[in-house]
C-alpha cells in the first residue's frame, strides 16, 4: 500500500474527537451567535419563562403537574413536553430572568447536536473530514438560527440531541436508548421521526427478533405519548382544516416545496413565516416528494444506510407537514431535524465515490465558501433576536402581505395620525382566526386609536371571535378561560364573564386565587362607577 493510500485509509477509518469537536463548535457558535446572546424574551418565551405557573419554582407539586399526562400544565403552552418544561424550571431556578446564560445554554446544546451529527456520520462509514464538514454546515445553517436564538426553542435542541443519543445506543444499549427516546418525545413531538428510522435500520441490518421487540416497545410508548400530546395540540395549536382531501394534500406539497428550498439554499428564511397559497410551490413540492421517495425506496431495497437517512428526513418532516394543520404551516425551526438527515443522506450517497485530486480540491473550496456564507448570514440573523420589532420587520420584508407587515403599517399610520389607514391595515393584520383581541387593545403603538368607535368596534369583533371559538372548542386551562372572561367583559357581557370565570374556578390550578378575586369583582352589581 502506497503512502497516499495509507493516508486515505487512515482518514477513512479515523474517528471524530468528540470533546475536541464539541469545544471547537461551541467557540465557533458563540462567535456566530454573539449578537443574540443579550436578546430578551420574545413571543412564546413569555409563555414558558414568565407566565407559566409551573416553571417558576422547584416544587414537588409543580413537577408532578408538569409530568402528569392528564394534568393542566400542557394546556398553558399547547404542547405536552414535560421534560422541556422541567428544563425551563431548572433554568429559571439557576438563572432567573438573566437571558445571557439561557442563550449560551442553547448554543452549547446546538454545538453538542452538531458533534452528534459528525459522530453518527463517522460511525456510518463516512470519512472523518467529510463528517466534520457536514456537521459544520448543519451547525452554521441560517435556518437553525430560530431554533438556537429563540430561548424557548431549547425544546427543539433537547429533542434532537436525545433522539440522536437514542439512535446511537439502540444497537448496543437498547434499554438506555429507550430511556433517551422517551425523553426526546417528552421534549418535542418531532422526535417521533426516530420510530420509522429505527425500523428501516433494523430492516437494513436484518436484525434479530430482540431488536424488533425493543422497537415494538417504542411503538407502544409512542402511542401512549400521542394521547396527551394530541389533546394539547387540539386545545391550543390546531386550526380548522379544509374538508377537501385534495386541499389538504396541496398544503402538504406546498410545505414540502418551501421547506426543501429553505433547507437546500438557506434562502427564504424569515421570522414568523406567513406564506400564501401557491400552485407553483405545490408543483415544486410534488417533484421533490417524488424524487426523495423514489431514492428512499431504491436505497432501502438495496439495504443501504442512505435509505435510512432519507427516511429519517421524510419522517422528520411528517409531523410538520400540515397533514394535521396548526398555526404556522412553515417555520425555520422545523428544519432542525430535517437538514442533518438530508446532509447525512447525501454524504452516504457519495461515501464510496472516488474523485480526482483536483475535483476534491474544488469540492473543499465550495464547502468552505458555503460554510463562510452560512456563518455570515447566521451572524446577521442572530442580531434580529435582540428586538421583537426587528423580527416583525424581517417577517414584513419577506412577506409584504403578511400580518406582520400590516401590523407594522397599522402602528405607523396610527402614530402619523392617519386613523383610517391604521384601521384598514389593522383589519388586514388580524384576519387570522387566532389573533388575540387583547393584543390589539393593549398595544402601545395603537394607543392613538383608543376611544375611536371604529377601533373599539374592531376590538369588540375580535373579542367576539374568541367567545365563539370557546363555544366550539372549550378551553382546557385557567388562563384560557380567563381570556374568554376578558373577551366577554370587553363586549359588556357580564353574565358571560362570570360563567367563564366559574369554568376557570372549576378547573382548579395555580390561578385559582386570581380567578376567585376576579369572579367576586364580576359578581358585584354594575353601578356604572369604577371600582
Amino acid at each position: 500500500m502506497s503512502d497516499t493510500e495509507a493516508r486515505r485509509e487512515e482518514e477513512r477509518l479515523g474517528s471524530v474527537d468528540l470533546f475536541g469537536c464539541l469545544g471547537s463548535f461551541t467557540l465557533l457558535l458563540l462567535a456566530v451567535y454573539a449578537p443574540a446572546l443579550s436578546g430578551p424574551f420574545v413571543s412564546d418565551d413569555f409563555a414558558y419563562f414568565v407566565a407559566h405557573p409551573y416553571t417558576g419554582a422547584l416544587r414537588v407539586e409543580h413537577w408532578l403537574a408538569i409530568f402528569d399526562p392528564t394534568g393542566p400544565a400542557k394546556f398553558f403552552t399547547g404542547n405536552y413536553a414535560p421534560l422541556h418544561l422541567g428544563f425551563v424550571a431548572l433554568e429559571r431556578a439557576f438563572f432567573g430572568d438573566a437571558v445571557v446564560p439561557l442563550h449560551v445554554a442553547n448554543v452549547v446544546l446546538h454545538a453538542a447536536n452538531a458533534t452528534a451529527v459528525a459522530a453518527i456520520l463517522n460511525r456510518s462509514g463516512v470519512t472523518r473530514s467529510v463528517s466534520l464538514a457536514a456537521a459544520l454546515l448543519f451547525a452554521l445553517h441560517p435556518a437553525n438560527v430560530e431554533a438556537v436564538a429563540w430561548i424557548s426553542q431549547s425544546k427543539t435542541l433537547l429533542a434532537f440531541g436525545l433522539a440522536a443519543g437514542a439512535g446511537c445506543l439502540f444497537a448496543c444499549r437498547p434499554g438506555w436508548a429507550t430511556v433517551l427516546y422517551v425523553a426526546a418525545l417528552a421534549a418535542k413531538a418531532q422526535a417521533l421521526f426516530l420510530l420509522p428510522t429505527i425500523a428501516a435500520w433494523l430492516a437494513c441490518r436484518r436484525a434479530d427478533g430482540n431488536g424488533w421487540r425493543w422497537w415494538a416497545l417504542w411503538c407502544g410508548l409512542s402511542l401512549a405519548y400521542a394521547v396527551p400530546a394530541w389533546q394539547a395540540h387540539q386545545a391550543l395549536g390546531a386550526v380548522e382544516v379544509a374538508d377537501s382531501l385534495g386541499e389538504r394534500l396541496g398544503g402538504v406539497l406546498e410545505a414540502t416545496g418551501r421547506t426543501a428550498w429553505i433547507g437546500a439554499s438557506s434562502l427564504g428564511v424569515a421570522a414568523f413565516q406567513e406564506p400564501r397559497p401557491s400552485v407553483a410551490w405545490r408543483l415544486v413540492g410534488a417533484i421533490i416528494a417524488l424524487g426523495v421517495t423514489w431514492r428512499c425506496v431504491v436505497t432501502l431495497r438495496a439495504k443501504r444506510l442512505e435509505g435510512v437517512a432519507w427516511l429519517a428526513a421524510i419522517a422528520a418532516f411528517a409531523p410538520v407537514s400540515q397533514w394535521f394543520p396548526f398555526l404556522h404551516p412553515v417555520a425555520d425551526r422545523y428544519l432542525y431535524f430535517i437538514v442533518p438527515s438530508v446532509v447525512g443522506a447525501l454524504c452516504l450517497a457519495c461515501r464510496d465515490a472516488v474523485l480526482p485530486s483536483a475535483a476534491r480540491s474544488v469540492a473543499w473550496i465550495l464547502v468552505a465558501g458555503l460554510a463562510l456564507g452560512f456563518a455570515a448570514r447566521s451572524y446577521e440573523r442572530a442580531a434580529l433576536w435582540t428586538n421583537e420589532t426587528r423580527l416583525l420587520v424581517d417577517a414584513a420584508r419577506a412577506f409584504p402581505d403578511g400580518s406582520s407587515a400590516h401590523w407594522l403599517a397599522a402602528r405607523a399610520a396610527a402614530q402619523r395620525g392617519e386613523p383610517q389607514d391604521a384601521l384598514d391595515a389593522l383589519e388586514a393584520a388580524t384576519r387570522g382566526e387566532h389573533f388575540a383581541f387583547h393584543t390589539v387593545a393593549e398595544d402601545l403603538g395603537l394607543a392613538p386609536l383608543r376611544g375611536m368607535p371604529a377601533f373599539e368596534a374592531h376590538v369588540d369583533a375580535l373579542a367576539g371571535r374568541a367567545v365563539a371559538r370557546a363555544r366550539t372548542r372549550p378551553p382546557r386551562s385557567q388562563p384560557a378561560w380567563w381570556l374568554v372572561a376578558r373577551a366577554h367583559a370587553e363586549r359588556g357581557e357580564r353574565e358571560g364573564e362570570r360563567a367563564a370565570l366559574e369554568q376557570a374556578l372549576a378547573l382548579g390550578g395555580p390561578w385559582t386565587r386570581r380567578v376567585r378575586r376576579a369572579l367576586e369583582e364580576a359578581q358585584r352589581p354594575d353601578t356604572g362607577e369604577a371600582p
